[in-house]
Parts: structure tokens; sequence; C-alpha cells
């Protein structure tokens, strides 16, 4: 008997012509738009052929052959806590708005220090946004009604103002908003006021974004969860 990948042929084992599916070994290809697979010699014979699909990661899409994060998906910071009448452990959030469903893969808040412009914090964000298409961040040790309507817990406590904190898909800024007189110019138009401890700032019920924070957000009670 001839060893595996070789035929009989004119009395000797020879190694078989091939076919192969593909062209070289470790090439990709998409298989459907959130999966790919990739050539190499999957079976008995020396002949290259594409492997199973393999699902892309959450967040990502298969693009030009292979798995990448896409188009980032339309959403904005839409209410903020920062400075709690109190401990601001248990009160501070931070909202986002967005496609129903959607993954927040990828996306990450970062926290921009009033004094020097510089970041001072980072928080990446995992989940998706709810059938009411908001995410909140709340902290480890949010209250009772806040941890309830939570879709993340991190340090999410964010510096009082002048202060400015962006939201990056991957390291491109897709939305931000600057509060306090003299924040750093970094958010979108004119800075939103400060508020005093236990307000929020927060964009209207439709999360109207115009590009100008002094426009978009307004000071008011916390609204966590809801629009």
């Amino acid at each position: 008997p001839c060893i595996v990948g070789l035929l009989c042929a004119e009395g000797q084992c020879l190694q078989a012509a091939c076919e192969h599916e593909c062209r070289q070994p470790d090439e990709s290809r998409c298989e459907t738009p959130r999966s790919s697979s990739v050539c190499g010699d999957f079976d008995d014979d020396p002949c290259l052929e594409w492997g199973p699909p393999t699902l892309c990661p959450d967040g990502a899409d298969c693009i030009a052959f292979e798995c990448a994060r896409g188009f980032p998906p339309s959403a904005v910071i839409n209410e903020i806590l920062y400075d709690a009448d109190g401990a601001d452990g248990p009160q501070v959030f931070v909202e986002l708005a967005g496609p129903p469903g959607t993954s927040v893969e990828g996306l990450r808040l970062v926290g921009i220090n009033g004094a020097d412009g510089q970041r001072y914090q980072t928080i990446d964000l995992n989940g998706q946004f709810g059938a009411n298409g908001l995410f909140v961040i709340a902290t480890e040790e949010a209250n009772i009604e806040l941890a309830a309507v939570a879709a993340q817990r991190a340090d999410i406590d964010f510096q009082n103002g002048p202060d400015a904190v962006v939201l990056l898909f991957d390291q491109q800024q897709i939305d931000g908003v600057a509060y306090g007189e003299g924040a750093p110019q970094i958010g979108e138009g004119d800075a939103a006021p400060d508020t005093p401890g236990g307000r929020s700032l927060s964009r209207d019920a439709a999360h109207t974004d115009t590009d100008d924070n002094a426009v978009d957000f307004r000071v008011g009670e916390p609204s966590p969860g809801t629009p």
C-alpha cells in the first residue's frame, strides 16, 4: 500500500496531482458577513483547501477577506453624573445612547484632565445597548436603583469640572462632552455647564446631537436608564 497522500501510478507510489481550492497556506476569505476561513491542508491529501468557518469576535465583521472592526456604532454620551451629593461611588454614572442591541465592543470612555489636557482614565466597554438604546456604566459601589439599570460596572467616577470625557472607537473620537468654564477644547462646540452635586448633564429624550455641548446638554435630575 502507498502511504497517505500518494497514489499508485505506473507501478510506483507517486504524489497525486493536486487541485488546490486556495492558493497558499494562511490565505483567508469571508464565508459570511460574520465569519472567515483560512487556507491550509485539513485532510489526508497534500492539496490545499478552505478550512471550517470561524466566527469573528464580537463587534467585528468580515471585511476585505478577514475579520476586522467595521464602522463605529452611532453612539453618543447621553447623560453623565460626575459629582454626587455626598459620596460619589454609589451615585455617579455615564449613560450612552445608540442603536438597540448593537455591541459596544471597541468603544472606550476616556477622562481628560482640565488642567493639562492629558488623559487620566480609560474604560473599555463591553456588552450591548439595551432594547431602549441605552447603556449605563456605574461603579462597583452603585446604589440598588443604579445597579439595577447598569449594563457595566467600572471606575466611572470622572473628575469634577472643568474637564472632559470623550467616547472613542478604537482610537477614533466619535463623541465628547466638555463641562465647566475653561474645560479642555476636546468636546464639541462650547463646553456644557458645570453641575452642582447630585445633578447630571443630559441630552433631551431624542438624544439630540448638534455637535455643540452647550446646546445639547442641560443640568437636571439624574435619569440613568431612561430617556
